[in-house]
């Protein structure tokens, strides 16, 4: 048996092992749901949730103030029953629900609000939603009453509410004002909000989380256990889901018929649209032949024109995701911000054409002057460049393949870079990257944030998970009228300015849109009921998506 072969073989033991000890806790009378979510090595006992540890703290244990749905950005009220925005565009009113308790049965109130803002205040490195420093998005934040919190932003912001209160998770004043080192803090019996926060069992192969015996949406919470197997690869994981106990999962599926459904009508899958994928052209690269290419708008022509789209969307990515995006990568759900004559210009680069591609690249004075069969830029210097793509995530290294082998026949050397997980991410926070393949901010709440996050300067080398300016593309006009769009509350007005912003993006191509990517929606129906699905999209469904899997966990029920 080949070393690949025993690994797998050993991945299904363990989960059979966890799947026997999860049935005997369902015939104990527990509603246990199993998830698939992060892959690991082995669980470590941390549910700290300003660390990427154990993903299962976000959401399930500590919640929000309010949740965005991210199919559609639409707001809903959570730990604060009310958020109003005041007219001056820089005040913000929280309204703290009422009757609330921690699991340890202390009382949730408008200190705790206060405290989760302010606490990143003092510890920049755990401020991954900037909102403190020369650059943050706050002013203030003041205790009103018990039950009332006050905010005031650094600047004026029409889109404030969404900017301030995506994804930050209410902690516990008690339990964390006196950690001096919060990334250090190990975390092993948690103090939560949320629906689950009681650990039932935990080992590097499994953990359970049991029902937060304090929950304030007790009626409505019918999964009794989260279960937790450990898993270490995709393969790994495809076989937990052909056992048919997993109930959620989040992954990528070559397949997905015959690899896990294979005729059994519970085990389904949506993949709606996601985010736009690109490839971003870092403009601050040290290579110096990559960054005069980079910064030359035909090559930038060029590089779009040998991207094979359709094959990336029907080889790369098995046919599961859509292309025709626009320019600037606006996702579905910010639909009605696009520009329809942005659009027209940008479709004329976003065809597969190496022929043009060739004839852009010689008429801009790109040679091939060593006779090696690839281009030199037109001052001379060698190019060939790397792009890159995270080992592992197989979809995204197809289609950078892909990209690279219309690259080569259009004469630009360039080659595929798959470095792990965590040296990407580290790679675009220092900006030590030629290309890269990434996404445009996932589904974000409102225009300003994506347009903000994904283009200005205040991005270009960031920690700030996933949506970030990772092209270094500079343009003041563009990033004037971003400013321009956040301080104005005329629809009218706002539509005019994003109009323009999308004009930009078509006319300069500063990072190269490939098509929308998927959210990888894995399911089994044989349990539960009550998911979200392409008949009732009302919640986006990914796991990974951790206030939006707390709504949706919420309207699960047992089969009975």
């Amino acid at each position: 048996m080949s070393v690949k072969n025993r690994i797998r073989a050993i991945s299904i033991f363990v989960f059979m092992l966890c799947v026997v000890f999860t049935s005997s806790k369902a015939e104990a009378g527990k509603a246990s749901l199993t998830v698939l979510q992060q892959p690991s090595t082995g669980w470590v006992r941390n549910f700290n949730p300003f660390v990427v540890q154990l993903d299962a703290s976000k959401g399930f244990i500590y919640e929000p103030i309010v949740i965005f749905n991210g199919l559609n950005g639409d707001e809903i009220p959570w730990l604060a029953e009310e958020v109003i925005a005041e007219d001056d565009m820089v005040t913000i009113m929280v309204k703290v629900r009422k009757g609330i308790k921690w699991n340890d049965g202390e009382n949730f109130d408008a200190d705790d609000v206060v405290f989760s803002f302010v606490y990143p205040k003092g510890h920049p490195e755990i401020d991954d939603n900037g909102l403190w420093g020369d650059t943050g998005r706050l002013k203030s934040v003041e205790k009103i009453d018990d039950y009332t919190v006050k905010f005031v932003m650094r600047e004026k912001n029409a889109f404030g509410k969404s900017n301030l209160f995506n994804e930050v998770w209410m902690v516990p004043e008690h339990v964390w004002k006196d950690v001096a080192e919060p990334t250090k803090f190990v975390v092993e019996n948690p103090v939560g909000t949320g629906p689950f926060t009681e650990i039932v069992r935990f080992s590097p192969q499994l953990f359970i989380l049991g029902k937060n015996p304090n929950y304030w949406q007790a009626e409505k919470l019918k999964v009794e256990q989260l279960v937790w197997p450990q898993y270490n690869s995709n393969d790994a994981a495809y076989d937990m889901l052909q056992s048919g106990k997993v109930d959620w999962a989040h992954i990528f599926i070559p397949q997905i018929e015959d690899v896990y459904v294979n005729g059994d009508e519970n085990k389904r899958y949506w993949f709606p649209s996601n985010e736009v994928l690109r490839i971003s052209l870092n403009m601050q690269t040290k290579n110096e032949g990559a960054n005069e290419a980079f910064h030359n708008l035909e090559f930038r022509k060029a590089f779009s024109l040998a991207m094979d789209r359709k094959s990336m969307a029907e080889i790369g990515s098995y046919g599961y995701v859509k292309t025709g995006t626009p320019a600037s990568g606006l996702n579905k759900g910010l639909s009605k911000w696009m520009n329809p004559e942005a659009n027209k210009i940008w479709q004329e680069y976003e065809k597969f054409d190496i022929a043009k591609a060739q004839k852009i690249l010689s008429a801009a004075g790109f040679k091939d002057i060593d006779h090696d069969g690839y281009l030199e830029t037109p001052s001379g210097k060698k190019l060939e460049f790397n792009v890159d793509a995270p080992s592992g995530w197989t979809d995204w290294i197809n289609s950078v393949q892909i990209g690279v082998e219309g690259l080569r026949k259009a004469g630009i050397n360039s080659n595929v870079r798959t470095p792990e997980l965590g040296s990407f991410i580290e790679s675009w926070s220092s900006g030590d990257f030629d290309a890269m393949m990434c996404g445009t901010g996932g589904l974000m709440p409102n225009i300003h944030k994506f347009y903000n996050h994904t283009m200005t300067p205040t991005y270009f080398k960031t920690r700030v998970w996933w949506s970030s300016n990772t092209s270094r593309y500079e343009n003041k006009e563009r990033d004037e009228l971003i400013e321009k769009l956040k301080v104005t509350n005329d629809p009218v007005e706002q539509k005019k300015i994003a109009d323009r912003i999308e004009m930009i993006h078509a006319e300069e191509i500063p990072y190269i849109p490939l098509y929308n990517n998927g959210k990888w929606f894995v399911y089994n129906t044989s349990r539960f009921t009550g998911w979200a699905n392409e008949d009732n999209p009302y919640i986006d469904p990914a796991i990974v998506e951790h206030d939006n899997k707390l709504y949706h966990v919420l309207q699960l029920k047992p089969v009975k």
